[in-house]
């Protein structure tokens, strides 16, 4: 059975309720329901490097779910943030109809953000760690890069004392002290030697980490709630007009 819609009266009343969690991720929806489809438009505020999964949820007027499988536009996995987004239900495929009051509710699940594996291994390549910081927010991954700095600050002093060493063993008159420049000077070349190898394993061990690194991040599920209601109109007890009314509320 189709709802006949002689004509139709559209009000929108929004209200916005705080739920003791600030939502940033997904602007108020917009509804709006023509030739027996329900268009629900909304906005993912956040950058163009970030994706979302997208679903919704419909209740009746007495809690229950109910089934919505005639669904297209931007609803599922992969949904990149920006403007302009909708949703569209077509009611009269699952065989619902607006004869009452029902709850639409639109989820956002932050999935991860796309950054280029290139420009990470780049970022990670001048300073072991950035890539990581990048990809995960500011976390002090950089500091990875100051002991590779370390070692290679390290590995040049080692060097250039190994460097003096080795002159004052070929000065030196005495054996002894021959001896003694010429241990010493091997002694420094190898700490040069050990500090230059960890730096580029430090490098190394980095730039693979960054490669094998998944782009995916924790998620967290944001939602706005939307209700919908149908209200009959009446006139000379005959049914001549229906008002659809769309009463939004806002989870926060």
């Amino acid at each position: 059975m189709k709802l006949k819609i002689i004509q139709t009266f559209i009000f929108l009343l929004i209200s916005i309720v705080m739920w003791g969690q600030t939502l940033t991720d997904i602007s108020s929806p917009v509804l709006d329901y023509n030739n027996e489809c329900l268009s629900i438009s909304y906005n993912i505020n956040g950058k163009s490097s970030e994706y979302y999964n997208v679903w919704i949820e419909v209740l009746n007027s007495k809690g229950e779910k109910i089934n919505t499988q005639a669904l297209r536009g931007d609803i599922g996995s992969n949904i990149k943030a920006g403007n302009n987004k909708t949703i569209v239900w077509n009611l009269a495929e699952d065989n619902v109809i607006l004869d009452e009051a029902i709850s639409v509710k639109v989820f956002a699940q932050f999935d991860f953000f796309q950054f280029p594996k290139g420009k990470l291994l780049v970022l990670s390549t001048v300073w072991p760690g950035w890539g990581q910081s990048k990809l995960k927010k500011g976390k002090p991954y950089w500091l990875i890069g100051v002991a590779g700095v370390g070692c290679i600050a390290g590995s040049y002093w080692y060097n250039q004392q190994s460097v003096n060493s080795y002159n004052q063993y070929i000065d030196a008159i005495a054996i002894q002290d021959s001896d003694k420049y010429y241990n010493q000077a091997i002694q420094q070349d190898n700490t040069s030697k050990i500090l230059a190898y960890s730096a580029i394993g430090i490098w190394a061990i980095n730039i693979i980490w960054v490669a094998l690194m998944p782009n995916k991040i924790d998620s967290n599920i944001t939602h706005r709630n939307v209700k919908l209601s149908i209200n009959h109109v009446y006139a000379e007890n005959n049914f001549t007009s229906v008002s659809l009314c769309l009463s939004l509320n806002i989870k926060l």
